[in-house]
């Protein structure tokens, strides 16, 4: 019998004793946990769904079921990677994994830092969208030196094809529209879906002067962001980290930034921010497509009433409030790629 299922099966035991709930899957993955890293105390608390906090008498880590072993081995790798270079703003994994992750009744667990922050780090403020953009922007540096002394990694990160998976998720609103116009305005949803249309047909024909790939984050919400008690941010949750021109990143940088500089060119291409891209015609194009507004419906109708209820305030601003700041934005976005045409 392998060690590691001998030593599954006797912790399993020892838990049925002193516990006396084989069926408690908190306990045994806490128990689980102390024989496999060898902690005489541990707390271990549930955040979220897959998520905990593990503490014990000198640390805390944080604790994360991931769907594939694929998925662990990309951000265990990528972490070390951007570490050894001195990429210091991402939570190292615990020493335990070298190679391999935590395996416990056929899941896949990794454990990482923890990092004590005092509040929610959210866009609203001009100082945190400098500095995110800051951290973003050396990361994409530092991987593409990844990829150039390390091109064998490549193999554990998907290519990134924006375009594809714009045009499903315009195709899956479109199919949508039907059961929204329930929920808003079929004036809206035909000025997004339009947009949209346009977007994509006028990227299909374009070709821009992008950098060579690197390893983007893929999802650069505020809430992959945390700031530290310290003041010093950090970037977490690489699960869509994938191979990409930087511009993917940036453009969907751009678009979570863009409800909280009222949708304002000067802002937006402003020397601290995304000056570089004005004359850029394909990052132009690509912030017209309203990527937050699919997004968002698509899944509104996905989820359950709970969901629906907690984001409903959210998604009347998004889509009713600053549709006509948007529309401004587009026209003269718009104005200025039909200029350099």
């Amino acid at each position: 019998m392998a060690p590691e299922r001998l030593e599954c099966q006797v912790f399993m035991m020892m838990t049925l004793r002193v516990k006396g709930k084989g069926d408690d899957n908190h306990n045994r993955l806490l128990y689980f946990l102390q024989m496999k890293l060898n902690l005489k105390y541990a707390q271990l608390q549930e955040i979220k769904q897959g998520k905990w906090l593990l503490s014990t008498h000198n640390d805390k880590w944080f604790l994360k079921e991931f769907s594939t072993e694929k998925k662990f081995m990309k951000q265990l790798i990528l972490t070390k990677e951007l570490l050894k270079r001195g990429f210091n703003q991402v939570l190292a994994f615990h020493p335990f994994h070298q190679t391999s992750p935590i395996r416990f009744e056929g899941k896949i667990y990794g454990l990482m830092e923890w990092l004590d922050h005092e509040q929610d780090f959210d866009y609203s403020l001009e100082y945190n969208r400098q500095y995110a953009l800051q951290t973003l922007k050396q990361l994409h540096y530092v991987t593409k030196t990844i990829l150039s002394e390390r091109p064998k990694l490549s193999k554990y990160f998907d290519e990134n094809n924006y375009l594809n998976k714009w045009e499903s998720r315009l195709g899956e609103f479109t199919n949508n529209i039907p059961y929204l116009q329930t929920f808003i305005p079929l004036y809206y949803l035909q000025a997004y879906r339009q947009w949209g249309e346009w977007a994509l047909y006028k990227l299909k024909n374009m070709s821009g002067n992008h950098t060579n790939s690197c390893i983007i984050h893929g999802d650069v919400a505020h809430h992959n962001f945390l700031l530290s008690n310290k003041g010093k941010l950090y970037l977490i949750d690489f699960d869509l980290a994938s191979i990409a021109p930087e511009e993917v990143d940036d453009l969907q940088f751009a678009n979570r930034i863009l409800p909280y500089l009222k949708w304002s060119t000067n802002e937006l291409f402003s020397p601290s921010l995304y000056h570089v891209y004005k004359e850029d015609n394909v990052f132009l194009m690509a912030l017209i497509y309203p990527t937050d507004i699919y997004r968002e419906w698509n899944r509104f109708l996905r989820e359950n009433n709970h969901y629906k209820f907690k984001v409903w305030k959210y998604l009347m601003n998004l889509s009713i409030d600053q549709f006509s700041s948007r529309m401004s934005f587009i026209q003269k976005i718009g104005g200025w790629i039909q200029f350099q045409e």
